[in-house]
Formats: structure tokens, sequence, C-alpha cells
């Protein structure tokens, strides 16, 4: 392993920082504590309604998330490992393209991807079953952030390299790669003004967490500018771009086959994915204003919740509209005038059928969801205000004529209005989009030579 930038020893005093660690590593006992206790009175309560403990879904994440039945440790003997922590499915989805790439140059190459939930778990098995990422990727969930626990998971995996996706800087976590001298990247570093200015106040157990990091690849000048605020060298410090562009782009025929399976093929649909509660309603309310007119146009509702699926089916039913399930039938009769998707993992496929897309999360306050996938199949993408988890993709598409903006549900009406009326200015939206991210890929690549070059042999 070869290391090519030795890490810049703590700036502030060792008795400081040892505090800090104190009080974080105590605050991180005491929340542990707390919510492995409301989880065993939620499987006691369970077992209670249950009558029968054998029926209890084991929930193993936590043995794992103590350090223990980590039972996936890959095969070193047969070559190196990476380690690569995503928090959840955005990415889960991100690593991927990266994964492929570093399997492809270092054929030799496991990876062991670690995630804190279990949709995160889920995604990564969806992404790698039937590839060839199968037979070298194994999933852990990363322990809780205490100093023991991560000791000793680090040793367990014994990785070669350990890259973060995103913003998942953990103290402990990063501290004992650190002591145990194995390298570590960060990947689409994220680095908000916010969080920028949470790590300068409490910089005695920021300070040398960034110090021990190898190497931050970028995503846009802001995140740039914010770590060389937090002292990060140029050295360790790059501006890449966004990972998140450089996804596979979906087979075309594959989208147009499945329209036809469901019957849709001489319908106009309107895919709205991972919505959340609110905008169902906004959405059916511009269905209904807009259907008259178009009678063929199909509103297909995908909660971003599965929990949600039964509420949303029932708000569909009090406004009188057709409804069906995608659980219940794989195709839609012509009387149906709104579809439910209520099956998981199926979201990326379904916007391959769509005619004109809404991404959920951004109508309301919940930061709006990643539209690259949509964009990727050239569709018309039509988001909220609210887009605060992924503002410089959203923007970047917004700005290349990829996304439409909308700050109300009556601008949404008028907009997929707009498409309905001139497809010509639906379709070119829908290029823009595809194009936008066509012309940001290539940051996989850039990444997988630095890190080749300099930190695996």
């Amino acid at each position: 392993m070869n290391i090519s930038n030795k890490r810049i020893s703590n700036r502030v005093s060792p008795i400081k920082t040892g505090v800090a660690r104190l009080i974080y590593n105590v605050l991180l006992l005491v929340f542990l504590i707390v919510d492995f206790t409301k989880w065993l009175v939620s499987q006691w309560l369970v077992s209670l309604k249950l009558r029968d403990l054998n029926k209890v879904k084991r929930d193993w994440r936590w043995g794992q998330k103590f350090g223990f039945l980590s039972v996936n440790r890959p095969d070193t003997n047969s070559g190196q490992t990476l380690l690569i922590h995503c928090a959840s499915v955005g990415e889960v989805v991100a690593a991927i393209p990266l994964l492929k790439q570093m399997v492809n140059e270092n054929p030799s190459l496991n990876a062991v991807v670690t995630t804190n939930t279990l949709t995160g778990k889920q995604q990564l098995q969806r992404s790698i079953n039937n590839t060839e990422l199968e037979s070298c990727v194994v999933h852990d969930y990363l322990p809780v952030d205490l100093p023991g626990l991560m000791r000793r998971f680090i040793k367990f995996i014994n990785p070669s390299l350990v890259m973060i996706m995103e913003v998942e800087l953990w103290p402990n976590f990063i501290n004992q790669t650190a002591k145990q001298n194995i390298p570590l990247v960060v990947v689409n570093g994220r680095m908000t003004d916010k969080t920028c200015k949470g790590y300068q106040r409490f910089h005695w157990l920021s300070q040398p967490m960034l110090f021990s990091i190898d190497h931050i690849f970028a995503r846009n000048t802001g995140d740039f500018d914010n770590y060389q605020r937090l002292g990060i060298s140029s050295e360790r410090l790059q501006l890449v771009g966004n990972i998140k562009f450089d996804i596979d782009l979906p087979n075309q025929d594959d989208a147009a086959n499945l329209k036809d399976a469901m019957g849709l093929n001489n319908r106009i649909v309107l895919v709205a994915g991972s919505t959340h509660e609110d905008e169902e309603q906004a959405l059916i309310d511009a269905f209904k204003q807009l259907q008259p007119q178009y009678s063929e146009l199909l509103l297909f509702i995908i909660p971003r919740h599965p929990h949600r699926f039964d509420a949303v089916f029932e708000l569909i039913t009090q406004h009188k509209l057709t409804v069906t399930r995608t659980s219940q039938s794989s195709s839609v009769e012509h009387n149906i005038q709104v579809l439910l998707g209520d099956e998981m993992g199926k979201l990326g496929q379904w916007y391959g059928i769509a005619d004109m897309v809404f991404v959920g999360g951004s109508l309301v306050r919940r930061g709006g969801h990643n539209p690259i996938e949509a964009a990727a199949f050239a569709k018309p993408i039509i988001m909220g205000p609210h887009i605060y988890n992924n503002p410089e993709i959203v923007q970047t598409l917004a700005d290349d004529g990829g996304v439409v903006l909308v700050n109300e549900q009556q601008q949404l009406r008028q907009v997929l209005n707009n498409w309905l009326a001139d497809p010509e200015q639906k379709n070119a939206c829908g290029l823009n989009g595809l194009n936008t991210i066509k012309q940001n890929q290539g940051v996989v690549q850039t990444i997988v030579t630095k890190v080749s070059t300099h930190f695996i042999k």
C-alpha cells in the first residue's frame, strides 16, 4: 500500500481533543442505550401481539451495530479488500459504478459495503444480483461509532483501503483507520456551509478527524472551498464533479417493452416518484383538472415509504378515481385512472415508461429526491422548490432545461398542461436532461485512476 500524502498532525491541543472525544463517546453511548431500549420494548410489544416469540422478526442489525455477527468477511487471501461506507440508498446507487470500475481495473479486489439502513442493504443486493459484483461484494452494517467497536470491526475486515461516500464522517471510524495505517478517501465529498460552521465550532473533535483523511474528492466548488476553510490542503483535496451523474444509461428498448407489457402504449403516463404526504393530494387535484381534456392521461403514484401504500390507496378512492395496484395486476385496464406503485425496488424501471415525471419530496419540505434516474431516460421532470438534498444536481439540470421547478400546486398543473399541449416542448425538456448527464460523466474514471495510482498496490 502506497500512501502518497502523510497525514497532518493535529493542530489542536491533544488534551482538548481527548476531552472532546470523551464527551462525544459518552453522549453516543447514552444515545445508543436509549435507542436499544426503545427497540427492545418495541420487540416485546410485537411479541405480545403475536403471542409467539418465534414469529417476531429478528433485527440482526443490532448485532452488527455492536460489532458482532459480522460473518461477511471477504476472502482476503484472494486479493486486497476495499471497504466502502454508504449511509443509505442514494449513496449505494452512487457507489455501484465506482465499484464496477474498481473491480474492472483491479480484478483481485474484494469489497465490503457498509450501510446504516436496511433499505441501503436492499438497494445493494438489487444492484449486484446477477452482475459481476455478486461474487466479490458483501454487506455489513457499520457498527456504532465507539472506539472499541470500530477497532474490532476494522481489524476484522482488514481493508486495504477505506472509501466514505459523501458526508458520513465518523470520528472514531476515521481515527481507527489512521491508527491501523489504512488509507482513507472521501468520495463525492459534501461540505455544506452549515456543516462547515458546525465543524469549525467543534474543531477540537472535527479537526483531528479531517486531518486523518488522505484524500477528498469534492463534488463542487462550494464543497471544495469549505474543505479548504477547514484546513484541508490542496494536496489532499481535488475538485472532480458529482459522481451521481456517472450512472449506467438505461436501455430504452427495455422501457418500451415494459410499457407495452403493462398495456400503456396508448396512455400518457405521469409518473410521480417517491412522493410524500400532501404531495399525492396536489397531484390528484392537478390530474382531476387535466384529465377531462386529456382522457388518455394516467397518474402513476409511487409513494416513498411502503407503510403509506394503504393510506395513499384510500386517498385515491376517496376522490372516486378508478385505481389499481402494481402488485395486483401486471397489466393496466383502459378504465384505470390512477396506478399505485406498491412494490419496492422498481422506481427506476417505472421512470422508463413515463411521458412526464414528478420527483417527490420537493413540494413539501423533504429536500427533494434525486432526479438522475428519470433524466437518464430522457424524461421531462418537474419538481417543487425544496431541493436541498440534491441542490447541485437539480440546479444543473434546471439550468440546462432538463428540470422545471415550480413553487406551488397551481404552477405544477400549468407546466403539465403546457407539456400536454406541446409535446415537442415536453420532449425537448427530456433530451436536455439526458444531455446534461452525458456532459457531466467521467468522474468515476478520474477517481479510480487517482486511487489505483496512489492507494492500491
